[in-house]
């Protein structure tokens, strides 16, 4: 039988998932998901997992939480699973109602385990520049749940109480009844200029604090059309944001960018988005397979035949050392042959099989490749081996064979529109909507994956950024009508995140670790 995990990614930055958490989405054979949920953890889960969305929104045509309750059992029933992930916005067991999902778990034998995650109402709190505890300010902190209409006769929370308490109060779930929570503190006695500050969408590249006072709030509120998911804090912390504010500082704050790289390749390029401030929508539109083809496997057996082997990318270098093993060879068949790389990401994974790279170009692009290549005194007559992809770029053994040399390309993999998942349905919504500022691209084959899911139709590209990791990727856009925004000046996915930076003219306001 299976067991359900409840966990809590915390607020909108998808890097505060703890461990525990990441390494139960590594291993998920279901997840089960809601709308709150960070959209860039959907790839961190396999390829074979089976996503199940229960996309709560407001209060109208969501999944009921009954409904969600029935889909937890069925699945923790499951004799064919073994990890059920109920991935939950914010912490299970702070106002996320995973009290009652693991009550009806335990009411129907099936077994389970809680992660906790970091609460919503601190992470927002802090990244707001708000301390929600303070030495001579406030001492107590306060949680409470604004979803209960604060008027009706048996209410819940005493709002008279909170109103004379002396630290902070955190409100979830509020805005929509903030007016007669508003009311009913104001009856209760507290100040009416008591701070007060609201935090939509914390923790996203698309946070907004709202603050005033607590006589003037609801108009603020309802003057700059503050929406849900939002977090209300009450207390004089709250004179702390302007202060102590330095989340949108970050370089690429307000900015939402999408990500198209491979599942397996996004969340090294995810991070160093998040960490610049940045929401990061990912839409995986590629994914690579070996390709067994006979012509390559003599050419491998026959390394010590080629004078150079000619790597283009981190991924053909992995490639490459699998279909070494496969052969029954290892690091050893490139003792007698020079090996160039196109980059420092190329040379480092070749450097991690072994093998230190004998050359890489100062520009990261083919044809400065097959100039270093020439400039080394290769000449007509020479051997290079190019395993590579099916589709690339044909520039390399262009300029080496018009030199004279013999380039043999063989393929070693192939890239394809990955199958349907829910970070691809979930992307491409968000870029329809408008919801995307920027798209990056990192190949050529991006470009195309992207163009071909979209069914031919850019137009949900109109008025989106784009960028490009280099010349060859620029060319494709081009190809497909689409203009590059910026292209990266050194050909990397950190230079693709420098040009992110210096196009939205904010690069080095903060210091990014």
């Amino acid at each position: 039988m299976a067991k359900v995990y409840l966990v809590g990614t915390g607020p909108g930055d998808p890097t505060l998932l703890t461990l525990r958490g990441r390494n139960l989405l590594a291993r998920a054979d279901v997840l089960v998901f809601d709308r709150l949920v960070p959209q860039a953890l959907l790839v961190a889960v396999p390829d074979t997992c089976q996503c199940i969305s229960v996309g709560k929104k407001g209060y109208a045509g969501h999944v009921t939480q009954d409904e969600i309750n029935a889909i937890l059992v069925e699945q923790g029933r499951r004799a064919d699973v073994r990890t059920v992930v109920r991935l939950k916005g914010g912490d299970p067991f702070v106002f996320g109602r995973g009290g009652e999902e693991a009550a009806v778990l335990a009411r129907a034998g099936v077994s389970f385990e809680v992660v906790p995650a970091v609460t919503a109402a601190t992470a927002a709190a802090a990244y707001a520049g708000i301390p929600v505890t303070e030495r001579g300010i406030a001492s107590q902190l306060t949680l409470v749940t604004g979803n209960e209409d604060p008027l009706k006769d048996d209410a819940a929370v005493s709002w008279e109480m909170l109103a004379r308490d002396p630290g902070t109060l955190c409100l979830y779930m509020s805005v929509r009844r903030l007016p007669q929570i508003a009311e009913r503190l104001l009856a209760g006695g507290m100040s009416e200029r008591m701070p007060v500050a609201v935090v939509e969408r914390a923790a996203c590249g698309r946070q907004r604090v709202v603050c005033g006072v607590l006589g003037g709030i609801v108009e603020q509120v309802e003057r700059e059309r503050v929406q849900a998911p939002a977090l209300v804090i009450i207390g004089r912390v709250v004179k702390r944001a302007g202060e102590l504010s330095w989340f949108e500082d970050l370089p690429l704050f307000g900015h939402t960018v999408m990500v198209t790289r491979a599942k397996a390749q996004a969340p090294a390029f995810v991070s160093a988005l998040t960490r610049r401030g940045a929401e990061v929508v990912c839409c995986p539109v590629l994914e690579m397979h070996q390709v067994a083809d006979a012509v390559c496997d003599e050419a491998l057996m026959h390394l010590g035949s080629y004078d150079w082997v000619v790597l283009t990318s981190a991924r053909a270098v992995g490639f490459f050392f699998e279909r070494l093993f496969s052969l029954g060879m290892d690091a050893r068949a490139l003792a007698s042959v020079r090996v160039a790389t196109i980059g420092t990401a190329t040379a480092a994974a070749l450097r991690a099989g072994g093998v230190s790279s004998d050359l890489v170009p100062p520009s990261y692009h083919s044809r400065a490749l097959a100039e270093a290549l020439l400039d080394t005194g290769l000449s007509a007559g020479a051997r290079v081996l190019c395993p590579r992809a099916r589709i690339a770029s044909d520039v390399l053994p262009s300029v080496l064979r018009a030199a004279g040399v013999r380039c043999d390309v063989v393929t070693l993999y192939e890239t394809v529109v990955p199958a349907c998942n829910a970070a691809m349905e979930t992307g491409i919504a968000a870029l329809k909507e408008g919801d995307v500022d920027a798209v990056t691209f990192t190949s050529p084959s991006s470009v195309r994956n992207l163009v071909e899911l979209l069914d031919g139709d850019t137009s949900a590209l109109t008025g989106v950024d784009l960028f490009s990791i280099g010349p060859v990727t620029t060319q494709e856009l081009q190809c497909n009508g689409l203009v590059a925004s910026a292209e990266a000046e050194v050909h990397t996915v950190p230079g693709l995140v420098e040009a992110l930076e210096r196009y939205y003219g904010e690069a080095g306001q903060a210091h990014v670790v």
